[in-house]
């Protein structure tokens, strides 16, 4: 990559579990070519997995007709993933500790907490429909 470029591509997907993988397969295919590989690169992955899925089931609540978009950017010190959706946004506060002995059994509420522990940087948009997902090369 030449100093100061970037690239960047994007991929829009309807809000079906099912469209996950062929998102990471694209993800995937980029970085291994690119000669990005190792842990760091696999968590990614697994926290982009966990961001997309968050997107379709609680963004969208998996409305079909709304959408999910995943942005992948390679830039000359950090790779970003950033998954937007069409929904209400929430508020990042609003996310309970999973670790808490009354949380310790729910079904849900790992993905920010999985999210948080792979990546290098987290943030969100104004609104809570948007993260992006920051590892450092």
């Amino acid at each position: 990559m030449v100093k100061g470029q970037e690239l960047s591509n994007t991929i829009i997907i309807n809000s079906r579990i099912e469209e996950i993988g062929r998102v990471l397969d694209c993800v995937k295919t980029y970085m291994e070519r690119k000669g990005y590989i190792g842990v760091k690169y696999r968590r990614l992955i697994g926290a982009s997995y966990e961001a997309i899925a968050n997107a379709i089931i609680h963004g969208n609540r998996k409305d079909e007709g709304k959408r999910v978009v995943v942005t992948y950017l390679d830039a000359e010190d950090q790779f970003q993933v950033r998954v937007r959706d069409e929904g209400e946004g929430f508020d990042l506060s609003s996310v309970r500790d999973p670790r808490l002995p009354e949380n310790i059994t729910k079904s849900y509420g790992r993905g920010i907490f999985i999210i948080r522990k792979f990546v290098d940087g987290l943030s969100f948009n104004d609104k809570g429909n948007e993260i992006t997902l920051t590892i450092k090369k």
